[in-house]
């Protein structure tokens, strides 16, 4: 039995650092310390008919029980707000690249309509972009 109480309560103590201590006060973990406590009393109580003490042993594995469901119960917000978080992430992420999928499409539409007639007709390159046109010919760079 000692050894039982003890594996719990290591458990307990190693559950403690793994949850924040806001998540404790959750509406989680106020239903797992409830459920933690019917549970253990129960445990109690058939742990309690067979080798005595019934009262005793329904108020220490309960309480043991009922702090057990609160730390479950905090674990599990807690994980619960973690992938709130990374969903919300997510989505922020996808409205950025929509963002930057309707500017590309913009992009690809002005460069299409710069570069045809209409009816997607292609210009010819001479007509698609403006070059310098000068009588002279390159000279080179001037030492001067």
């Amino acid at each position: 039995m000692k050894k039982i109480i003890n594996f719990l309560l290591i458990i307990s103590i190693t559950s403690v650092s793994s949850c924040s201590l806001d998540s404790l006060t959750t509406s989680e973990a106020v239903l797992g310390g409830g459920a933690g406590a019917l549970a253990g009393a129960g445990i109690g109580s058939i742990i309690g008919d067979r080798i005595g003490k019934k009262t005793e042993n329904m108020a220490m594995i309960g309480g043991i029980g009922a702090g057990t469901g609160i730390l479950l119960g905090s674990l599990i917000h807690d994980n619960r707000a973690e992938a709130n978080k990374e969903k919300a992430e997510i989505i922020r992420r996808a409205g950025e690249i929509s963002q930057r999928q309707k500017q590309i499409d913009k992009l690809r539409e002005q460069v299409q309509s710069d570069s045809s007639w209409g009816r997607s007709e292609v210009k010819p390159w001479s007509e698609r972009y403006e070059t310098e046109v000068s009588d002279y010919p390159f000279q080179g760079i001037s030492l001067k």
